[in-house]
C-alpha cells in the first residue's frame, strides 16, 4: 500500500504496509462429547524476514510460556499465544470451538482496526499537508 507513505521526505515514518491473506481451519471430530480430536491448520501465506534455519522457541528460552503461569502450563496449539492450557482443556467439543473461535475472531479484529487506524492517520496527515500547501499559496 505504497500510496500511503507521506511525500515529506524530511519524515521519519516511512513504513512500508502489506496486507496479507491468512486462513485458520478447525476440525474437531469424535463419538461423542468425552472422545473427540481437533485438527486445526493455519496458513498465513506470509514469510517473515527474521525466519532462521534455527528451530528455537523464544518462549522456552525465556522460562515465560504466554499468557498462562506456572511450570504445568502448557500451550494449547489451536489457540494461540499462551490462551489456553492444554492439561487442563475444555472436555465438551462444542465450548472448546466457540472458545477458539472467539480467540481466533478477536485476532482478526485487533488486526483490522490496526488497519483502519492506520487508514485514518494516514489519510488524515494527507489532508493536513494538502491544506497546509493550499493555504500557503494563498
Amino acid at each position: 500500500m505504497s500510496f500511503l507513505k507521506t511525500q515529506d521526505p524530511e519524515s521519519e515514518d516511512q513504513e512500508d504496509y502489506e496486507i496479507h491473506e491468512t486462513q485458520f481451519s478447525l476440525t474437531i471430530c469424535g463419538l461423542d462429547d468425552f472422545r473427540w480430536n481437533r485438527y486445526s491448520f493455519a496458513d498465513s501465506d506470509f514469510e517473515e524476514e527474521d525466519v532462521g534455519d534455527e528451530d528455537t522457541d523464544d518462549t522456552e528460552e525465556d522460562g515465560d510460556q504466554g499468557v498462562g503461569t506456572g511450570p504445568d502450563f502448557l500451550d494449547d496449539p489451536v489457540a494461540p499465544d499462551g490462551v489456553m492450557d492444554a492439561c487442563h482443556s475444555i472436555e465438551n467439543p462444542r465450548e472448546y470451538f466457540l472458545i477458539v473461535l472467539e480467540i481466533r475472531l478477536a485476532e482478526v479484529f485487533s488486526e483490522w482496526e490496526y488497519v483502519v487506524r492506520t487508514l485514518e492517520r494516514r489519510i488524515n496527515q494527507c489532508v493536513r499537508r494538502i491544506f497546509s500547501s493550499l493555504s500557503g499559496k494563498r
